[in-house]
């Protein structure tokens, strides 16, 4: 019986030794897909796609993820940067941000990554982001040399375009721009924060407002335009999205689609509509504003 036993311990091991010893072998390495620096293309949020206008908001503020070869990963939406590391297996690696990070960013800190017909798909349980590679030197994103060491900041560019320099420009009063005139109105002046708009003309070839807001407050904030906006007879949908941090101030475009409205900053006439203000980390409503031009 116990020589039995022993054959059959014996059979036992040596099958388990066949068929685990072909995977004794290290995997794959497949970091290779996932490094690189990568700007965002498509987006899903909770299975529909997004589209027009709210997409080329993504594109248009800049979201970005970069792999490093040490499994470092960034990840860039709006200005705000989260961190953290990626380990692949096969074609789907799996991302753990900084959960500090990645609450003030309002996203999730366990995602996944798959590497799919060259580009790269951001998951987590909701919304997907896909991303084609560029080259480096087309986006500009604080301490990314710091976190991966391989990405040279000192000749990278702004992304958000010539014409929105140039709005910014002519309300410092610095550079004249055609279309374009200087303004101060305020739209909100409280404990929370400072709205102004300062020049109205052209972002994009489209009839928008340059505003500056001061965030007089201890949390992040975030300022959008919400619902329908009175524009002289029309009724548009207009873009605004400005991340703010504490005790500081950001100018973003409040812009509307020109061929909606039928003309470019000239046919922007009497303007109605709501900002609101949340807490970027909670979502939390701080304030909502009527806006009056």
């Amino acid at each position: 019986m116990a020589k039995r036993l022993f054959a059959l311990l014996c059979a036992t091991c040596l099958l388990a030794s066949m068929i685990l010893g072909c995977g004794n072998a290290a995997p794959e390495d497949t970091t290779a897909d996932f490094v690189g620096t990568w700007a965002i293309d498509e987006v899903t949020n909770g299975g529909d796609a997004v589209t027009g206008d709210e997409l080329d908001l993504y594109k248009a503020m800049g979201v970005y993820l970069i792999a490093g070869s040490d499994h470092t990963v960034l990840f860039e939406m709006f200005g705000v940067s989260v961190t953290g590391t990626f380990q692949p297996e096969g074609s789907v690696a799996t991302v753990t941000f900084s959960e500090s990070e990645a609450a003030d960013a309002g996203v999730s800190a366990k995602q996944t990554l798959e590497a799919r017909d060259g580009k790269l798909l951001l998951k987590d349980e909701t919304d997907t982001m896909t991303f084609v590679q560029i080259d480096p030197s087309d986006k500009k994103t604080a301490d990314v040399g710091a976190l991966l060491g391989s990405v040279d900041e000192s000749s990278l560019e702004e992304t958000l375009g010539s014409l929105r320099r140039e709005l910014e420009s002519t309300a410092n009063g610095t550079a004249p721009v055609e279309h374009a005139e200087g303004m101060d109105e305020t739209v909100a002046s409280d404990k929370n924060c400072v709205i102004k708009v300062l020049a109205k003309g052209t972002y994009q070839s489209e009839p928008s407002y340059l505003v500056e807001i001061e965030n007089k407050g201890d949390q992040r904030i975030v300022v959008e335009a919400t619902g329908m906006f009175s524009v002289g007879d029309a009724s548009l949908k207009p873009v605004l999205f400005a991340v703010v941090e504490p005790r500081e101030r950001a100018r973003e475009v409040l812009w509307f689609d020109g061929e909606a409205l039928g003309g470019g900053a000239e046919a922007l006439g009497d303007v109605k509509g709501k900002l609101v203000v949340t807490n970027s980390q909670t979502g939390d409503e701080v304030a909502s504003y009527d806006l009056e031009l």
